[in-house]
């Protein structure tokens, strides 16, 4: 007797161990500032001056996913050297060359 329950007990434990995996437990997190929020929140706003490449990535290697017109308003939401990611008056994000975008 003692050999056919050995069997199924371990089939059991074997059961409920994968119908109960462990969950993690949630930890504290820092609280970001009101300064910092309020810095992660605002965002500037430049104009095209020229035709203008918005693309995948902050470099010319990148992906061309459209072009802006002169005049178009663009609202950066992430500086880089030399280039800003931005968002269209369409909502299109993207990122473009700082030095046409005044």
């Amino acid at each position: 007797m003692k050999k056919s329950i050995t069997p199924i007990i371990a089939l059991l434990f074997v059961i409920l161990a994968s119908c109960s995996p462990a969950q993690p437990r949630p930890t504290a997190t820092a609280q970001p500032t009101r300064a910092a929020v309020a810095s992660a929140t605002m965002a500037s706003q430049c104009t095209v001056t020229t035709i203008l490449n918005l693309r995948a990535g902050p470099g010319t290697a990148d992906r061309v996913i459209a072009v802006l017109s002169a005049g178009d308003t663009l609202t950066i939401t992430q500086a880089a050297v030399g280039w800003a990611r931005v968002l269209t008056g369409t909502g299109q994000a993207g990122w473009v060359n700082k030095t046409y975008c005044k």
